[in-house]
């Protein structure tokens, strides 16, 4: 564990949900959480195996009028693409990726596709108990895509819980905004819509580059997710 941070009023904790969910009911002076996605709530694996052959099969019913282009050429370009466009706006920018399917002559419905079949998403272990005996407040904050939301959806369906348990008015998703973590203003503005003081928002993050630093930065409280 880390010690806490009398200095800025905050405390700066680390471990897994089910350490946290074992420290949590002596921390009153915590008052909104807000938690990372990927790594954090979200453990990702591999996806199947039969990749290219589905999406072969997806393309067929979605693009049933237009050339194929494979599994392995499809990465490619869209590898190609997001590189350029993070070369051309600079640090901090976030890609779309429907927008980017769209310029290969795709839709979202083959963005989301495409996402299912790269990997398979569930709730990191421990996450689920933590969010059942959360009573707090709790938004997300993540370097996303549209199809994450389906991808936490499902997993959360999975352990029988909603994604309605998160403020949808605070989530943070970096493709809505152009803007990604670790960005300053990313959390000064969660910060600012909150009205809190940073001392009682806590972060809950895996990367300390992404989530804990700049949260620390701020004068938030955190949580370094170690599993």
């Amino acid at each position: 564990m880390y010690a806490s941070d009398s200095a800025m009023n905050a405390v700066h904790q680390g471990g897994t949900w089910q350490e946290l969910t074992a420290w949590w009911p002596g921390q009153p002076g915590l008052r909104h959480v807000v938690c990372d996605v990927y790594g954090t709530l979200l453990k990702v694996s591999p996806g199947p195996a039969s990749a290219a052959i589905l999406w072969q099969q997806t393309w067929a019913r979605l693009l049933p009028r237009q050339p194929l282009i494979a599994w392995e050429e499809m990465t490619h370009r869209l590898q190609a693409m997001v590189a350029g466009e993070h070369a051309r706006a600079g640090r901090y920018h976030e890609v779309d990726w429907v927008k980017i399917f769209q310029a290969l002559g795709g839709n979202a419905r083959l963005a989301r596709h495409h996402a299912w079949l790269q990997r398979r998403c569930e709730l990191m272990s421990g996450a689920a108990e933590f969010l059942q005996r959360l009573r707090l407040p709790i938004s997300l904050c993540s370097n996303a895509q549209a199809y994450t939301r389906m991808e936490l959806r499902l997993a959360l369906r999975a352990a029988k819980l909603r994604d309605r348990r998160f403020d949808r008015n605070l989530n943070f998703w970096s493709y809505e905004q152009g803007m990604a973590k670790p960005s300053p203003v990313i959390f000064s503005r969660i910060l600012s819509m909150l009205q809190l003081p940073a001392s009682q928002v806590i972060m809950i993050g895996d990367r300390r580059d992404n989530d804990i630093q700049p949260a620390k930065a701020q004068g938030w409280s955190t949580w370094h997710l170690r599993d």
